[in-house]
């Protein structure tokens, strides 16, 4: 999930839809146990992802977080 959020964002920036002189400046993409996600959102199988973008209008940051909850597998 993280590389697709990552490489459409890069996509985006490239075709001049987020600012910055680099992808890097443009956006970010985070998912990290402990930093967007706790110790308990893991054992709840919970995938939480922080995206900081820098929109060209109006000109700021914008910060989305994102969740998923993972499927749990059934033992058959």
């Amino acid at each position: 999930m993280i590389s697709a959020i990552s490489n459409f964002l890069a996509n985006l920036w490239s075709q001049v839809g987020l600012m910055g002189s680099t992808a890097s400046e443009a956006f970010r993409v985070a998912c990290e146990p402990g930093s967007t996600m706790t110790s308990q959102n893991l054992i709840d199988s919970r995938m939480i992802v922080q995206i900081t973008l820098q929109v060209t209008r109006p000109a700021e940051f914008i910060e989305l977080t994102v969740g998923q909850v993972m499927e749990e597998q059934s033992s058959a």
